[in-house]
């Protein structure tokens, strides 16, 4: 029988060989938005209201799509809630700036990396709620690119 360190290290080896694995089988990864993001550079604001008290976050606009978006946030805090995936659309919208109007939209986190090299979070985003002007706006701007 084998001392109970070895025993340890074999499960833990094991483990880490079954992740491996699955992190390979996930290569390639697969499209699956609806609809191909187009590049952009656009100012956006985020504006949280968790418990009734609204506060702003500046973001950039990176990639855009009818049903969402990726930006850059410096932060993924404000001073009283820390921005969460999966997260109630209610608590968050997002306003982008456009010579010809605003876009506005109650938003939701699908998923974040922080890049370490730049400091910045990069975040996917899904629109929820969009008001019709602003989706008839957003669809004339991204038919332009």
């Amino acid at each position: 029988m084998e001392p109970p360190d070895m025993q340890v290290s074999r499960v833990m080896k094991l483990c880490l060989f079954e992740r491996e694995e699955s992190i390979f089988a996930m290569w390639p990864f697969t499209e699956r938005r609806r609809r191909k993001r187009k590049a952009v550079a656009w100012e956006a604001s985020l504006y949280c209201t968790p418990v009734g008290v609204t506060e702003r976050l500046q973001a950039q606009v990176i990639e855009i799509s009818p049903n969402g978006a990726r930006i850059l946030l410096h932060r993924m805090h404000l001073r009283s809630y820390h921005l969460m995936v999966d997260n109630n659309p209610d608590e968050l919208e997002m306003v982008i700036q456009m010579p010809e109007g605003e876009v506005r939209s109650n938003i939701i986190l699908r998923w974040y990396n922080r890049e370490e090299d730049e400091q910045l979070f990069t975040v996917g985003i899904e629109f929820c709620d969009m008001p019709e002007e602003s989706k008839v706006l957003l669809q004339e701007k991204i038919k332009a690119l």
